[in-house]
């Protein structure tokens, strides 16, 4: 899993309510899967950094926790657990 760009939070309201849109009327399921924990992990850290997720808004953090939820196909806890985890020690490991 490779992040080209990171979005704009703006851009990437928009991009998380479409993904959200397509999934509630069963259109498109979109998940961007890596092929083993290890590459989605470090993407979900690159995000994290990417996005400078300490820096950001308490809406914004909750927008950014979406995202990775969507492209992971991770549960809203196990996200939860990554970031606190990423949080303290800014990186994750398998």
């Amino acid at each position: 899993m490779k992040d080209v760009r990171v979005l704009s939070i703006p851009e990437l309201t928009r991009f998380v309510a479409e993904l959200e849109a397509a999934a509630t009327n069963g259109s498109i399921a979109f998940t961007a899967r890596a092929d083993n924990k290890a590459d989605t992990y470090a993407w979900i850290a690159g995000v994290l950094h990417g996005y400078r997720y300490n820096a950001l808004t308490k809406p914004e953090r909750g927008l950014v926790a979406r995202f990775v939820r969507r492209m992971t196909g991770y549960s809203p806890a196990q996200t939860k657990r990554l970031i606190s985890k990423w949080r303290r020690s800014h990186c994750l490991e398998v």
